[in-house]
């Protein structure tokens, strides 16, 4: 009877009665929520990756960083994108939508101001600022930001309706290709490197004061 009554006195202090192995549990339901297959897993791994991309660039950005920031194990990245590279190409996979977004405008102005609004938008921002700081140092992301950028910025500029009436036929391609560096040029001025002239100035500000000397460009017969 003692031997009993001992017994139990132990079980009360441990003041889980008869369940040891209850944090034992919980780990392993913590465990099965990062599980592959997890439907926010991918999402959130997209994310901290972009986010990773467009502040320190590819070449500082490792999968194990992108893992903590996601708070996932680095193995799941790895299972979804099998390397930096496919992550990196998983991140700016939305910039082909660019000819879309860029295609309704209906003259030079409000082209030049549209694409200067993609690089405020939230998410096509942090994208597009991703694409350019991860193409300095690295091959395959350089190969990316032309792509991405430059021949999805000449295609959404020739898809529009004032591209026709506004350009002058001689040479149509090789003009819009020194329009692409303008614009990208300013665009990383103004929210990459943050040159304060750029900065404190508005898009329609920033717009009036380029459009004389690209529409002189783009119509110039020579």
């Amino acid at each position: 009877m003692v031997e009993a009554m001992a017994a139990k006195g132990k079980v009360e202090e441990s003041g889980d009665g008869a369940q040891p192995g209850a944090e034992h549990k919980k780990a392993e339901r913590k465990k099965a929520g990062r599980r592959p297959g997890a439907p926010e897993a991918r999402e959130k791994i997209l994310e901290a990756a972009c986010m990773r991309f467009s502040e320190v660039g590819f070449e500082a950005t490792t999968i194990r960083a992108v893992a903590k920031e996601a708070d996932v194990d680095p193995a799941l990245v790895m299972h979804y994108f099998k390397n930096k590279d496919g992550l990196f190409d998983a991140v700016i996979a939305d910039l082909k939508m660019l000819p879309a977004q860029l295609g309704a405008s209906t003259d030079l102005r409000g082209f030049i101001a549209n694409y200067l609004r993609l690089w405020e938008s939230e998410d096509m921002g942090l994208r597009l600022r991703a694409v350019v700081r991860g193409g300095i140092g690295s091959s395959h992301a350089s190969a990316i930001l032309r792509e991405s950028i430059m021949d999805s910025f000449v295609t959404a500029l020739l898809e529009t309706e004032f591209a026709q009436s506004t350009i002058s036929e001689g040479n149509l391609l090789g003009k819009i290709a020194y329009l692409g560096p303008i614009l990208i040029g300013t665009a990383i001025a103004r929210y990459v490197v943050e040159v304060p002239l750029m900065t404190e100035k508005s898009i329609d500000d920033i717009v009036e004061d380029m459009y004389p000397a690209i529409e002189t460009l783009l119509s110039n017969q020579g």
